[in-house]
């Protein structure tokens, strides 16, 4: 079933003309705006479906790709927790005028991943 729906997902996303586009990105991505990358969701989902003993193959129900958004939205709370920094601190970080220019990127790139990760986790949650 897993295999099946990874391969529908692949042939929706050809259809849809971006399969140059996929393969040229071969990680699986968040995006902003609470999307995803198509394929990180039917991984996802999939992945909630192979757990099942459902006997229903070939497909992906409602309920997996609900599984999946919580998946996702897990993930995403773990790659939180992981920054040494909060969001709090990076941003209170940015008012310092005396941050070295290097450094102020840095942050300013840090900030950006975290707030795409805080919109995934309230978007996905729910």
């Amino acid at each position: 079933a897993a295999i099946s729906a990874v391969r529908k997902t692949e042939e929706a996303v050809a259809a849809a003309g971006d399969a140059q586009l996929v393969n040229s990105e071969p990680r699986l991505m968040l995006l902003s705006g609470g999307r995803v990358d198509a394929r990180l969701m039917s991984v996802c989902a999939t992945f909630i479906a192979a757990q099942e003993e459902s006997g229903r193959e070939d497909t992906v129900e409602e309920e997996h790709v609900r599984g999946a958004r919580l998946l996702i939205a897990e993930r995403c709370r773990e790659l939180l927790a992981s920054y040494t920094t909060t969001l709090d601190a990076d941003q209170a970080l940015l008012k310092n005028s005396d941050l070295p220019y290097q450094e102020r990127h840095i942050v300013q790139y840090r900030v950006s991943k975290k707030l795409l990760l805080h919109e995934a986790v309230t978007i996905f949650s729910s």
